[in-house]
C-alpha cells in the first residue's frame, strides 16, 4: 500500500521483467466492485498479465462506507480518483 485516505487504500505492485515500462497503469474499479476481480487466480488474473508486461500497476481499493459516511457523492469519489492520479504521477516520478 503507497497511500492510504479515509476513501480507499492505492495497492502498488511491481513490474515482474527486467525492462519496466515508463508509463505505469492505474485501475479504478467501480465503488460496488472489489479490485480482487481483477486478480482472481495464477493463470486467470488481469494484474498477472500487466505486471508480466513490465507496467507497474497501481489500484485502488475502496473502502466500505458506513453510515457516518453518507455525504459522500460522486463529487466525494471523484475527488479520491483525482488524488490517486494524483499520487501515481508522484511515484512514477520520483
Amino acid at each position: 500500500m503507497v497511500l492510504r485516505t479515509k476513501m480507499f487504500e492505492l495497492l502498488q505492485y511491481s513490474p515482474q521483467t527486467e525492462q519496466v515500462r515508463q508509463r505505469p497503469i492505474l485501475v479504478i474499479p467501480s465503488i460496488i466492485n472489489k479490485y480482487y476481480a481483477f486478480d482472481l487466480a495464477p493463470g486467470r488474473s488481469f494484474f498477472e498479465y500487466v505486471v508480466k508486461q513490465g507496467l507497474t500497476l497501481f489500484t485502488i481499493v475502496w473502502k466500505n462506507p458506513q453510515s457516518e459516511h453518507d455525504h459522500w457523492g460522486m463529487e466525494s469519489y471523484m475527488d479520491a480518483m483525482d488524488a490517486a492520479i494524483g499520487a501515481v504521477h508522484d511515484i512514477n516520478r520520483g
